[in-house]
């Protein structure tokens, strides 16, 4: 490939503030720009919970379904009463219909718990319907 002889890859009509922002090397040693990469040129992926909101964002912009459904489904794992908030919203966001189903069935399950942690009220208004047709 010509990008093993020039060490330049070009993904044309992304910026590169895509990449150079999140050149942050987390805790577990991971970097988004590296596990967009590697996905994208081997199909696997390494993720945490930052690196997969994340990369679910970058799926949803560059229509990566299967990194998508990789993300939702990791995260969906990782729901905790104080997470599942910005998860659900998340979910919303970027339209990870497998991730909403999680999260609404994670809040269904531990409402209680959920609602006196968290302020329902910061859900998005398309998840505290689908919460409310769930009764």
């Amino acid at each position: 490939m010509k990008e093993a002889q020039s060490n330049i890859i070009d993904i044309p009509e992304t910026k590169a503030s895509v990449f150079e922002s999140k050149k942050i090397i987390n805790k577990k040693g991971l970097s988004l720009s590296l596990e967009l990469l590697e996905f994208l040129y081997c199909n696997e992926v390494t993720l945490d919970q930052d690196i997969a909101l994340s990369l679910l964002k970058l799926s949803e912009e560059y229509s990566l379904p299967l990194l998508k459904k990789k993300c939702a489904q990791f995260l969906a794992k990782e729901l905790t009463v104080l997470n599942v908030i910005e998860m659900a919203n998340a979910a919303d966001l970027y339209g990870s219909e497998e991730l909403i189903e999680a999260s609404l069935d994670f809040i269904f399950r531990f409402k209680e718990t959920v609602c006196q942690e968290n302020d329902i009220s910061k859900l998005s208004k398309t998840i505290l319907v689908e919460l409310f047709l769930r009764k």
